[in-house]
């Protein structure tokens, strides 16, 4: 029986932040971490297929694919490091990537973390496991895989920009029916349709339905699934020269949104101060925890917000860059209607005494940055956190 096998070249299009033994030493690559990447974009293929799927059919499903705790995943994927070399982040030369990047920065009077610069290559080989018979695995795999590189990242803040790739030649033995890996678009345009038509192909060679809408699905979901109503992919109409042109002003817009948006830091204060147990539902947290409040009018004092069960919420929204085929660069922006937190679950507010806890906000304030940062000045109404219109990726019969 032959062995089904694919091997990958891919390279660093943003610097690649992926923790070792320890997170701020030397950064390592890992199959565990590509693996782990692959499993959350099947899930989000399979999921928006699948919307109404109760969990544990879905767990199923997954583990036939990637294993589980029962039983080794058919597949096999291997790593080739080729001289990958780290160095440190460069912290005070564009503010707005010090704010995505803010987690690289030096700790303690130590250096900041190192990452992978741009521009350098490694390949991942997938394949079957001898002597089984895994094509429908592989393929499934294949398809993720093609989602990661497009749309995804990989290691420390790859919602913010970092770690995100592109493949540089085309793969042999690429499963016939399959969208090219390569991107071959010079424009945004040539981008967002080659993007549509890859998904169209990915749904047909895999022989899934198109995830379209059901009367029972309802958002949010329990996770992030490529649908239309929970899945949504904006394309921001503006090329730049450089990864860091593009990313340090989305950076700098939504640095400036978050400090000015109101009213969660004046709702925070009194409950710092001690003043009040009352926490009122805190909008920023939709855009990921943990959240510190420091205020100096109250001689230094600071609360973190964090979830109730949990210390991390991971954001919903992503910031995404490609590389085209011409050179130059454009962002995505992926913002999943997923659960913010479990069920039954809320925030909480740790301060000097015990903490104080409250509900989990709507997602307004993602729909509002969106909102905000496509919107051009007018006379009757500033907006310096402009940055471009934004356009949105359709899935297959979705009406434009």
């Amino acid at each position: 029986m032959a062995r089904q096998s694919v091997t990958v070249t891919l390279e660093t299009v943003t610097p690649l932040f992926s923790g070792g033994v320890e997170p701020r030493g030397q950064p390592e690559l890992r199959p565990s971490a590509i693996k782990g990447a692959l499993r959350v974009w099947w899930r989000a293929l399979y999921g928006g297929v699948h919307p109404t799927l109760p969990p544990y059919e879905l767990a199923a499903a997954e583990s036939r694919v990637f294993g589980s705790t029962d039983g080794a995943s058919p597949l096999i994927i291997r790593l080739s490091p080729s001289d990958l070399k780290a160095t440190p982040w460069q912290f005070g030369q564009q503010p707005g990537l010090d704010y995505l990047f803010f987690a690289f920065r030096p700790i303690k009077q130590g250096p900041p973390r190192s990452g992978f610069a741009t521009g350098q290559s490694f390949k991942v080989t997938l394949q079957t496991r001898p002597g089984i018979a895994a094509e429908r695995e592989f393929r499934q795999a294949c398809a993720a895989l093609w989602l990661w590189v497009r749309l995804g990242a990989l290691g420390a803040r790859s919602r913010r920009g970092a770690g995100c790739l592109r493949a540089t030649k085309p793969p042999e033995e690429w499963p016939d029916h399959l969208p090219p890996l390569l991107t071959a678009a010079a424009t945004l345009s040539e981008w967002r349709q080659e993007t549509e038509q890859g998904l169209t192909q990915i749904y047909t060679a895999l022989g899934w339905p198109f995830p379209l809408k059901e009367g029972d699905f309802k958002t949010p979901t329990a996770f992030n699934i490529l649908h239309p109503d929970a899945g949504h992919i904006f394309l921001l109409n503006s090329k730049y020269p450089s990864w860091q042109t593009g990313l340090n002003r989305l950076g700098l817009a939504y640095r400036d949104f978050r400090s000015r948006y109101q009213p969660d830091y004046q709702n925070i204060k009194p409950v710092v101060a001690g003043r009040s147990n009352q926490l009122e539902p805190v909008e920023r947290a939709a855009l990921g925890l943990p959240i510190i409040f420091y205020y100096r009018s109250l001689g230094g004092s600071s609360g973190t917000l964090e979830a109730e069960k949990s210390d991390r919420r991971a954001s919903p929204l992503s910031f995404h860059v490609t590389r085209l085929d011409n050179g130059e660069y454009i962002l995505q922006l992926l913002y999943f209607e997923a659960q913010l937190l479990p069920e039954r679950s809320g925030l909480k507010l740790k301060r000097q005494g015990r903490p104080v806890t409250g509900h989990a906000p709507g997602d307004r304030i993602v729909w509002k940055f969106l909102e905000t940062i496509r919107t051009r000045p007018t006379p009757q109404q500033a907006n310096d956190l402009f940055v471009a219109p934004l356009s949105k990726v359709r899935f297959p019969g979705e009406e434009q």
